[in-house]
């Protein structure tokens, strides 16, 4: 089915941002696979504002348009960070096609536990070895990526050894997820009840988890709860505010913007602005 956003929408930079890590490139150019839920979604680019969804409109319906946060209009929040010129210009510029996607609480807890002072390739890496515990995706063979594999629930996580876990490349994070895994499956943590907490104490639920500290659940509370009004800080978020300290002053829904701005920042890392 083709799929019209109400602005521009470019699924490699999104592939790209940092956001999801279960995502990636087909052979072909312009074609792309998203993983999220156990649900996958292979894509094509046609023009900025269309893409080629190789899934039934029901699914496009009931999970596919969320994720892709398809019914909001980002022309508002890069205007508004255009007015601001800089970096918030440029970041609004060349991240047009941008979209913060909604994807999976348990999901988004393992990968930003996980994400804690490695680089992206290395994410990735480390996720990919932790799914080999988890269950094959349906269609996954038949779309040309034989052997993808969903991460672990969280009660096999929670049955993982150390060694297991360290094996996957998770260092001294193995006992932050085994504490992850432990809080969900026995329902200490509930993550589908947190979305009806306020931001305050869905914030502190997440933080109960070991290892989870205010970077963590917002990353958590904007890329799996929706809460566009969080901020996640990282070492390239605090470069752009200490260049540009009103970065998101007046900005109705800051978290966008941070995606650009992220974005931005580390596209141009090295040219001596961020540095």
């Amino acid at each position: 089915m083709i799929a019209a956003f109400p602005d521009e929408i470019d699924l490699m930079k999104i592939a790209e941002s940092g956001q999801i890590f279960s995502c990636g490139q087909m052979k072909e150019p312009g074609y792309f696979w998203f993983l999220s839920s156990g649900n996958l979604l292979v894509a094509r680019q046609m023009d900025p504002r269309h893409i080629e969804a190789f899934c039934e409109a029901t699914a496009w319906d009931s999970f596919w348009s969320a994720f892709f946060d398809a019914g909001r209009d980002y022309r508002p929040l890069r205007r508004a960070m255009d007015k601001k010129g800089g970096i918030s210009a440029a970041a609004a510029r060349e991240g047009a096609g941008l979209r913060v996607l909604r994807q999976d609480p348990w999901e988004m807890l393992v990968s930003f536990i996980v994400s804690q002072r490695k680089s992206i390739p290395a994410i990735r890496t480390c996720l990919a070895k932790l799914s080999d515990y988890g269950q094959p995706v349906p269609r996954a063979e038949s779309t040309g990526l034989p052997g993808l594999r969903q991460l672990p629930a969280p009660d096999v996580l929670v049955k993982l050894t150390g060694q297991q876990l360290s094996q996957c490349g998770t260092g001294y994070r193995a006992g932050y997820l085994h504490d992850a895994a432990q809080k969900v499956s026995s329902g200490k943590l509930d993550l589908s009840a947190a979305g009806r907490l306020d931001d305050a104490a869905l914030q502190a639920a997440l933080m109960r988890v070991k290892g989870v500290g205010v970077k963590v659940a917002d990353c958590v509370m904007l890329f799996a709860y929706g809460r566009t009004d969080r901020v996640p800080a990282d070492v390239w978020i605090r470069r752009v505010e200490k260049r540009c300290p009103d970065a998101f002053a007046g900005i109705a829904s800051p978290g966008l913007a941070q995606q650009y701005l992220f974005f931005y920042a580390r596209r141009h890392g090295r040219d001596g602005l961020f540095l």
